[in-house]
């Protein structure tokens, strides 16, 4: 018996240090000699730099052949552009091995175009219209990396994730009719450790972009799935239709956000995800600027967004280890700054779990609509506590002076809501007296005078009044984000330790 065991294991060991051995690395060029490098040509041998492929027909093939061992990075010419693909129902599909989608050359990035022209489909599609939702790209292998392209026109998702351990970074994605990176609802779908960092996202979430109800969407989204371990950082989104980032269990920090049509970040435990979501030291802002989707005189400030936005969304699943953390971030002329409420108010008590905690502070709002509002029209439930303290409310619209904190209907009929030593710009008005099952209840601390006040929105005036978001630049040795408009002799920076106490 011990004999069958010793040769199994050693059986075993050949077979792993035998398929261990057989991994291999592969590089591939692709090339359409628009920007001057060697003609692409399928019939090549290798796929080389020299000696590029050409078409994405043969790049779907050739990582179809990857084992799951395997380590591929396929290169794509600068100044280039990919179309969608009818065979494919996309671009490009990552379904094993460890895969880089990467650029060489120079000029612009290389481009995947995920337009779809619904009115002159291949010969023998008859009926187009399953074609709408496939993503540009597929990711439905671990591990894979997808840097320096760009993604416009996709009417499904830009890039979608099965998997963990996916990386985006340094791309951009611009005009799009759904969400530009989000994960799969498919069962045993996960996202863990998914990083989402440096990249550019504008003119978003279009409805009509391809005459054809597009439905709601989000720039990131990365919910309905568990997200453990992913960070969202150092992106800029503008001109969202929709949220900017939506989020389930992860991190978001150092985002700028400017003129969503819903919630700059949307912050929601689905289903089962729970987890510690963490959301700190983002920028978001409703600007001046009157163009794109609201043609309004005086432009989207106080358009319907919410700054930030959080909720109990999806409560149907186990929320018992759920905590959301909303600190150290700026909210300037929005809707409402920060806004928390119940999505499903639970007065049948159907929901299982509630969120134990939500803790917002160290936060500024300044010059929104509403700066802080709890509630919804049934209250809150679906909390079984929520603290609210140290933040700073400057100024709201509706008001002539000070922060207005709201509670609509007056109903709390879960939470225990504490709201302690926040500071208000005046006490010209106070928060609404509903506040049932609310604990250690104050107005606030108020300890900014008027000049205090008026020196903090003057340093925030210049964000909330850009015209130009592509001015906007992130210094990562400093972790500012800055207007690129010069005051005096220095760039107006955005400091994020104004809001730490």
């Amino acid at each position: 018996m011990k004999l069958v065991k010793t040769t199994f294991y050693t059986i075993l060991i050949i077979f792993l240090l035998s398929s261990y051995s057989n991994a291999q690395t592969y590089h591939w060029y692709f090339s359409d000699d628009s920007t001057g490098n060697p003609i692409g040509n399928d019939q090549y041998n290798n796929g080389s730099k020299l000696s590029p492929w050409k078409s994405l027909s043969k790049a779907n093939a050739m990582l179809a052949k990857l084992s799951s061992s395997d380590i591929a990075t396929l290169y794509f010419d600068r100044g280039d552009i990919w179309a969608f693909d009818w065979a494919i129902n996309g671009v490009l599909k990552i379904s094993s091995g460890t895969v880089t989608i990467t650029d060489y050359g120079s000029g612009k990035k290389p481009v995947f175009d995920g337009e779809i022209d619904f009115s002159n489909p291949p010969a023998g599609i008859i009926d187009p219209s399953p074609y709408r939702w496939h993503a540009v790209i597929s990711v439905n292998s671990p591990n894979a990396t997808i840097e320096n392209i760009e993604i416009k026109r996709n009417y499904g998702m830009g890039i979608i994730t099965s998997k963990n351990g996916m990386t985006v970074q340094d791309c951009v994605f611009h005009d799009s009719g759904a969400t530009s990176i989000g994960n799969s609802t498919s069962p045993g779908a996960t996202s863990l450790n998914t990083t989402i960092q440096r990249n550019e996202f504008y003119n978003g979430q279009q409805l009509n972009f391809y005459k054809i109800y597009t439905g709601w969407g989000a720039a990131i989204g990365l919910v309905s799935c568990e997200a453990t371990g992913s960070v969202i950082r150092y992106n800029k989104l503008s001109n969202i239709y929709g949220e900017g980032i939506i989020v389930g269990d992860c991190t978001v920090e150092y985002n700028f956000i400017s003129d969503t049509y819903s919630a700059g970040i949307y912050c929601a435990p689905h289903k089962d995800d729970g987890g510690h979501i963490i959301i700190r030291y983002n920028l978001v802002v409703g600007t001046s600027d009157p163009t794109y989707y609201i043609a309004k005189t005086d432009g989207r400030k106080w358009s319907s967004m919410h700054g930030i936005g959080i909720t109990d969304e999806w409560p149907t699943g186990n929320n018992d280890n759920c905590y959301q953390e909303v600190y150290s971030n700026i909210v300037i002329g929005c809707y409402r700054g920060i806004k928390i409420y119940t999505l499903y108010n639970d007065k049948l008590n159907m929901i299982p779990d509630n969120i134990p905690k939500a803790d917002i502070y160290n936060n500024i709002l300044a010059d929104n609509r509403t700066n802080f509002d709890i509630g919804w029209s049934g209250g809150i439930s679906n909390y079984d506590e929520i603290n609210i303290f140290n933040n700073k409310m400057i100024k709201s619209s509706t008001s002539k002076l000070g922060a207005q904190t709201a509670v609509e209907s007056g109903l709390l009929p879960v939470a225990k809501v504490n709201i302690l030593k926040n500071e208000f710009w005046t006490k010209d008005e106070t928060p609404s007296p509903n506040y049932n099952n609310t604990e250690n209840f104050n107005e606030g601390q108020i300890l900014l005078n008027s000049l205090q006040a008026e020196k903090i929105l003057n340093d925030l005036a210049e964000w909330y009044n850009i015209k130009n978001v592509n001015d906007v630049k992130f210094d990562y040795s400093t972790k500012k984000w800055h207007t690129g408009i010069v005051v005096g002799k220095i760039v107006a920076p955005i400091n994020f330790k104004l809001s730490i106490n």
